[in-house]
């Protein structure tokens, strides 16, 4: 599935004469925003191939997941039994135990409706996993007398 996003995001660029920064992977948060600021669009260009927006938003959701999981070292999970129906795909980072969650799929759908951008949870990203405190701090703040 991977490997199909990101031919499918690079054809976008190609067959809209439109330049990617090429000293990042097609599919970094940069290049994605592209996909839905630059050209005609992303989901139309997509809609020309017959696809519906539940693929379309695949194509998006698992090249985002494949940089963070090639790049930050989340895992992709899928969810059987998702609490929210656009919350199948589940990227986490785990440090030591401390896990950083976020749905791409939801996300991506965010993005192709300008409700946000990959940059910016890009951004996000980077900052909350140099925050991320540890598990001994997090167990201090649930268990009593842990000082």
């Amino acid at each position: 599935m991977l490997e199909g996003s990101l031919k499918m995001v690079e054809s976008y660029f190609i067959d809209n004469n439109i330049a990617w920064d090429t000293a990042l992977p097609v599919n970094h948060p940069v290049n994605l925003d592209k996909t839905v600021e630059e050209g005609f669009g992303f989901a139309l260009y997509c809609r020309a191939f017959k696809l519906e927006d539940a693929q379309i938003t695949l194509f998006l959701a698992f090249a985002l997941s494949g940089y963070l999981v090639n790049n930050y070292g989340f895992t992709l999970y899928k969810d059987s039994e998702p609490e929210y129906p656009l919350r199948g795909m589940t990227l986490k980072y785990d440090r030591d135990g401390v896990l950083l969650s976020l749905y791409p799929f939801e996300y991506a759908n965010k993005v192709l409706n300008n409700q946000g951008s990959f940059g910016s949870l890009y951004e996000r990203i980077g900052t909350q996993i140099k925050s991320l405190p540890t598990k001994e701090e997090v167990l201090k703040g649930f268990l009593p007398g842990q000082e």
